[in-house]
């Protein structure tokens, strides 16, 4: 792994944690390194944590668990957040909670998208009670959470984003990931992005206090191109580290082993691969004709359960000939009618952003009208079931005047998700 040198990080530095106390866990030790060379850091916290039944169990001692009793969870964890952030150094005002439902984020990346379906939180609420909450009553939908960050992001202008890593297996964590590239696409906006990890079972090892160990990354996202990159922590960082962990009283409280598994003596951070998908080449007589593809590769053995090889994705696959656009899922057995498979493009245009979800169930194969940017059903589009893969060819002209794509793919077992491929960003040549 190459280190970090902080200096090329820049002077404004945007954290982005989908809970209170991802930001100290995963990025503590850049925080302090930021500002210790005058650097100016925001931190945005996109959930109160309001959604911990053990916490809530912890603070109820045995009462009965209500949506009040979420939502005083909610105001404790934010509140512990912003005590440790001050004491790493961070002012006050430059920590900001966005105040959206903890245990949500990918139903508001999914199915919650428009205002005119508005997801309910654990704490009882279709728009935030926190007074804090950076736009108040904020309504818990995807493009309220998404504008909100385009916000922040046109408004600070960072020369670094620090924000979750894909492969992070809490649905909080990629979704938030998958929010980040949305809003980043949209504006256009060019920044040096570093991805962070906190939930996976590889993954800080080992688990528990021991802050002479390193951070490695698991092995098992080592083939990905992303490159790694290490920050070494000065033993008084370390220190100043485990002091603010302990802060977070709340889930130190339920999970005080996963919590100091990070009081390490270095963090580590991924940089993000952006591919371009190139044109087919003028010439060529058939779209079958070879053209570059861009792949997301599935680590091996990721599934939620017990692995069943036609649930298991392998690669989603992206091509674009002359007249049709190419999605491949590749799978590590032949499609099944157990499961049900959805491929999944964001499509960003200079004026407009279109969302394109492609279902296949039983062998049937149909357009999730999802949200209001959602593009009607095709009926020019194929799909091809080939062996162990399941291809989607799509006229050529959905990319008309697009400047990015966001790709993803996700199967599910008895209506719960099964297995995913992490969302991955594309420019369009």
């Amino acid at each position: 792994m190459s280190q970090i040198d902080t200096r090329e990080v820049g002077r404004r530095i945007l954290v982005i944690a989908p809970h209170p106390d991802d930001e100290n866990l995963a990025t503590a030790g850049i925080i302090r390194e930021s500002l210790n060379r005058g650097a100016e850091v925001l931190i945005v916290v996109i959930t109160s944590g309001d959604a911990s039944i053990k916490a809530c169990k912890e603070l109820s001692q045995g009462s009965r668990i209500t949506p009040e009793m979420h939502r005083k969870v909610g105001i404790l964890r934010c509140n512990e957040s912003k005590r440790a952030m001050r004491r790493l150094g961070v002012p006050r005002e430059n920590v900001i909670f966005l105040g959206f439902p903890d245990g949500s984020v990918n139903f508001l990346w999914d199915t919650n998208w428009d205002m005119s379906n508005l997801h309910m939180g654990l704490n009882g609420c279709k728009r935030s009670p926190y007074a804090f909450s950076f736009v108040k009553r904020v309504p818990f939908c995807g493009k309220v959470l998404k504008d909100n960050l385009k916000r922040i992001i046109a408004r600070f202008k960072p020369s670094s984003i620090f924000y979750p890593d894909p492969e992070d297996l809490h649905h909080d964590h990629w979704a938030v990931n998958a929010f980040v590239q949305y809003a980043l696409a949209e504006l256009n906006f060019h920044a040096k992005e570093f991805l962070y990890l906190v939930h996976r079972r590889d993954f800080p090892h080992p688990r528990g206090y021991a802050p002479y160990h390193g951070l490695f990354p698991p092995a098992k996202l080592i083939p990905r191109k992303e490159k790694w990159l290490v920050l070494h922590l000065a033993p008084e960082t370390v220190r100043l580290k485990a002091l603010i962990t302990k802060m977070y009283a709340l889930p130190m409280a339920v999970a005080p082993n996963m919590l100091l598994s990070f009081v390490r003596r270095n963090e580590i951070f991924a940089l993000p691969s952006i591919e371009v998908l190139k044109k087919a080449k003028k010439g060529r007589n058939s779209d079958a004709a070879e053209t570059p593809e861009v792949a997301v590769i599935d680590p091996d053995g990721d599934t939620l359960s017990v692995k069943r090889p036609a649930g298991d994705i392998k690669k989603l696959l992206i091509k674009r000939g002359k007249r049709a656009l190419n999605l491949r899922l590749e799978l590590s057995g032949k499609p099944s009618g157990e499961f049900t498979y959805r491929i999944h493009l964001r499509i960003f245009k200079k004026k407009k952003t279109l969302r394109f979800d492609i279902r296949v169930s039983e062998g049937n194969c149909s357009i999730e009208k999802i949200a209001s940017n959602s593009i009607s059903a095709n009926s020019s589009m194929k799909t091809l079931f080939k062996s162990n893969s399941i291809e989607a060819v799509i006229p050529e002209d959905i990319l008309r005047e697009a400047i990015y794509l966001l790709m993803g793919a996700d199967v599910y077992f008895a209506d719960k998700m099964y297995d995913r491929c992490a969302w991955k960003r594309v420019k369009l040549e």
